[in-house]
């Protein structure tokens, strides 16, 4: 009997591990947010934290984004101190509502603003997470991500929960959720 060549018993092994990677690469990919996570269910178990999280991107201390001419932009720079001050005020009401993120689930709560390609970030709850976190969703433009989609921080699971809120002058408002799978 003739022995096996060499490169049928180094093929054959690789070839087993590229199937299986990518069988477990496209599981992955397609895994869906369950049912104990859906948008529904989490605006009834969150509702409360929701609309103050809405109530806050109302009342955001900024005008939002639009093209302004060199008078505006210098009586802008004049309203300063009145921003500031309102700034105060919104913090003021961010820090009164802070016992409303105290469950362990939810492990982020912040208002994003997008404007002109930029984004800006208020946070009222920070993460503290890993940072390096990924989803299927990446794969498609921000605008076509459902509600909630599912996240990848290391071996963690977690779940954002995306909704937009009247935007004004900015070209996006959103409220954001970041949720603990496991632990939801």
């Amino acid at each position: 009997m003739k022995p096996m060549p060499t490169w049928l018993k180094i093929g054959i092994p690789i070839l087993i591990l590229v199937v299986v990677l990518v069988a477990a690469l496209v599981a992955l990919v397609t895994e869906e947010v369950p049912d104990h996570a859906q948008p529904d269910v989490l605006e009834a178990r969150f509702g409360e934290q929701l609309a103050f999280l809405r109530e806050l991107a109302a009342d955001l201390p900024f005008e939002g984004c639009r093209e302004r001419s060199r008078e505006e932009i210098l009586d802008h720079i004049e309203m300063l101190e009145v921003w500031q001050e309102r700034l105060k005020v919104w913090k003021e009401k961010v820090a009164a509502g802070e016992h409303l993120f105290k469950d362990p689930v939810i492990l982020a709560a912040e208002i994003l603003e997008f404007c002109d390609g930029a984004q800006s970030t208020f946070q009222v709850k920070p993460y503290e997470g890993p940072e390096s976190t990924w989803s299927p969703a990446m794969l498609s433009r921000r605008e076509e991500w459902p509600v909630a989609t599912l996240w990848f921080a290391g071996t963690k699971r977690q779940v954002r929960y995306d909704s937009q809120v009247e935007a004004g002058n900015s070209d996006s408002l959103i409220i954001r959720l970041i949720l603990d799978l496991e632990t939801l």
